[in-house]
């Protein structure tokens, strides 16, 4: 479909070989009328079976402004598939969006007024939500519980933005970017990260802390993403390695030199920071990545145990029974009913979360 020239936002969603979650997030915005009509391109690396299912999908939006690219090639990234993405979006702001979460219509449209209005800021992005569906007697219902925490990155100065950014980590790659500075992080992540070790350990910690060194960074106070809990691979095993560990068996230090030289060099050259000055500050920071970002060290418990079962092939209700101890001691904040955010800050958007919960309990896939 021809990308329309009336929309001020392109949302780009990347897929591998998964079909179970495209359709969701596609009548989410089918169903959330308002002024914004973002376009939207679905980077898809799929095989050709899984190409197909995920075009007839497609098929049904025709109220959608959806594009359909064909990612091709063995070892694509996710990085690898957003560059090819950029490269047909015009747009003035450009966000990323997983498969299997959803960045609200509300969230976008402030983030876009906001950055209009705000040209010293580079990403605005606000609340985030996790939330999971289970069997309650015979039905699934929806649950949630807030996600991250919120800090605006704000001072003029590039170096003390990354020192908060260290500092006060809130991951901005599924923010709203303008688009010009999203392409150009993302180029400088593919660029510097040369390998799938590399790209998975600091490719989101990368394209947060060059945001911050770009520009300032918005935190609103608005109900922005909702990020799935649980998302299985149709089959597909991924491990994920943790930071810890690479500082544990002494290979962190020697994987981060680009990371770090990467910072350095773009720090240097938007600041009047010399080359030493930039260097210890990113040292400095890196020391604060191996102490961990979270204070949450049961949730880190929880995860490193799973991950262990998980590359031992581990049979899956062991990970399901750390799964069920987890929420035990860090329940669900809300249930889910319609009157969600009443007494929070985010009570006006009750509306769009029940949108939300209506998509992902009874929309057909």
């Amino acid at each position: 479909m021809k990308m329309s020239d009336n929309s001020e936002i392109t949302i780009i969603i990347p897929i591998h070989n998964r079909t179970l979650f495209l359709p969701q997030v596609l009548e989410y915005y089918s169903r959330s009328k308002n002024d914004l009509r973002p376009q939207i391109i679905v980077a898809d690396s799929s095989s050709d079976e899984n190409f197909l299912k995920s075009a007839a999908v497609i098929g049904r939006y025709s109220d959608l402004d959806i594009r359909h690219l064909s990612i091709r090639g063995t070892g694509q990234t996710l990085y690898d598939k957003i560059i090819s993405a950029l490269e047909h979006v015009k747009t003035d702001f450009c966000v990323c969006c997983a498969d299997d979460d959803f960045v609200t219509v509300d969230g976008l449209g402030g983030a876009c007024e906001f950055l209009k209005n705000n040209p010293d800021f580079v990403v605005a992005h606000g609340a985030y939500i996790s939330f999971h569906t289970r069997l309650s007697g015979p039905i699934d219902k929806f649950y949630w519980r807030p996600a991250y925490f919120n800090h605006s990155v704000t001072a003029d100065d590039a170096g003390e933005r990354l020192k908060d950014e260290f500092l006060n980590c809130k991951h901005t790659l599924y923010a709203v970017h303008r688009t010009n500075e999203l392409k150009y992080i993302f180029q400088e992540v593919r660029r510097v990260l040369d390998s799938n070790v590399k790209i998975l350990l600091f490719g989101e910690l990368l394209s947060t802390m060059l945001a911050a060194v770009r520009g300032k960074i918005m935190d609103m106070d608005v109900f922005y993403s909702a990020r799935r809990e649980d998302a299985y691979y149709q089959g597909q095993h991924i491990k994920w390695p943790l930071v810890r560990e690479y500082v544990e068996n002494g290979q962190f230090d020697h994987e981060s030199m680009s990371f770090k030289k990467c910072l350095v060099e773009n720090l240097i050259a938007v600041s009047s920071l010399g080359r030493d000055e930039a260097t210890m500050l990113v040292d400095a920071g890196s020391e604060s990545i191996k102490n961990g970002f979270s204070p949450d060290r049961f949730r880190h418990l929880v995860l490193n145990t799973s991950n262990f079962l998980k590359n031992k092939n581990a049979p899956g209700w062991i990970y399901s029974i750390f799964k069920k101890v987890y929420r035990t001691f860090v329940p669900e904040k809300r249930g889910g009913s319609a009157q969600d955010f009443l007494d929070t800050d985010l009570h006006e958007y009750n509306d769009d979360l029940k949108i939300l919960r209506e998509v992902v309990l009874h929309h057909i896939v």
